[in-house]
């Protein structure tokens, strides 16, 4: 998961739901198509309300990082279509 090059750093460390999606929704309006994001969460209930988005969204999920101190690194990629695995 290291080796995923992000195009923006979303840090949503400390922030509880519906916070973290919200950001990151408004992040992602900022990218362009095929751009992609970085999200630093520590909110255990991002994983589901992230999944959904991912189904319905056009988010392709990239993969995940837990970090040692506590919080998920999340790294997603604006797309046409939905492709969560």
């Amino acid at each position: 998961m290291d080796t995923i090059k992000s195009d923006k750093v979303l840090d949503t460390r400390g922030l509880t739901s519906p916070m973290p999606v919200r950001k990151m929704m408004h992040a992602l309006d900022s990218l362009s198509m095929g751009k992609t994001l970085e999200i630093w969460c520590s909110d255990p209930d991002f994983q589901e309300d992230f999944k959904e988005l991912c189904e319905t969204e056009c988010i392709r999920f990239l993969g995940r990082f837990d970090d040692p101190d506590g919080h998920a690194r999340y790294f997603i990629q604006k797309t046409t279509g939905n492709d969560y695995p």
